[in-house]
């Protein structure tokens, strides 16, 4: 159990988006199951989702048995996102998100985005759910390809302008805690994104179910 002494020496959180504050795992891999599909590849289930998913993108797909150039990969993930901006309607926040993000906010402290998506749909998202005003940045990709943050994490890390020491990322995967521990701040991992508690664990970061902290 968590409660508000975890997070009390922390100012400013970084928060990424896919799979920690949107519930979109289920969609991601039905998705998914239909490029599958058309290749004659196995499906996927939660359970190999949360195993094998990654960063870079183009690794997991690997993982999955495509088999093709950068430029292919290219394609097939365009495609992917085009399926994901017309179906996102369909995704929530997690439960227990927007009262945590309601009352960081109220606390009259700071909390931005750093996210592999791009940046276009995530402004867009945000909108949707009338959240935007809550967070001080958005930093979201160029471009759908899912390449990794960790040279955007450095650059956040500039602007947000306080000690290290005073800031934490919360992510649920494992790439989440490599840019945590690249640009030197704390991490939290959260058990119901892309990946598994089994994965999380090989990092040294904190693992937390979002709807047990207590604030």
């Amino acid at each position: 159990m968590f409660d508000k002494t975890q997070f009390e020496k922390y100012t400013h959180l970084i928060w990424d988006w896919n799979g920690t504050l949107i519930d979109d795992v289920p969609m991601n891999i039905q998705i998914m199951n239909e490029q599958l599909q058309r290749e004659n590849l196995p499906e996927l289930t939660l359970e190999r989702h949360q195993a094998i998913f990654g960063f870079p993108l183009l690794a997991f797909y690997q993982e999955l048995g495509f088999e093709w150039s950068e430029s292919s990969f290219d394609e097939v993930s365009l495609e992917f996102m085009q399926e994901y901006e017309a179906r996102k309607s369909a995704c929530d926040l997690h439960p227990a998100c927007r009262n945590f993000l309601y009352h960081w906010y109220n606390e009259g402290k700071r909390q931005s985005i750093l996210s592999a998506y791009k940046q276009s749909y995530l402004e867009d998202s945000l909108q949707r759910f009338r959240i935007q005003h809550l967070f001080e940045y958005v930093v979201g990709a160029e471009n759908h390809r899912g390449d990794g943050k960790i040279a955007e994490g450095k650059r956040l890390l500039q602007d947000i302008g306080r000690p290290a020491e005073e800031i934490a990322l919360i992510g649920d995967t494992i790439h989440d805690f490599e840019v945590a521990e690249a640009i030197g701040i704390d991490c939290f991992l959260v058990t119901s994104g892309n990946q598994s508690m089994q994965r999380l664990r090989e990092t040294t970061a904190t693992i937390i179910a979002l709807e047990n902290v207590h604030l």
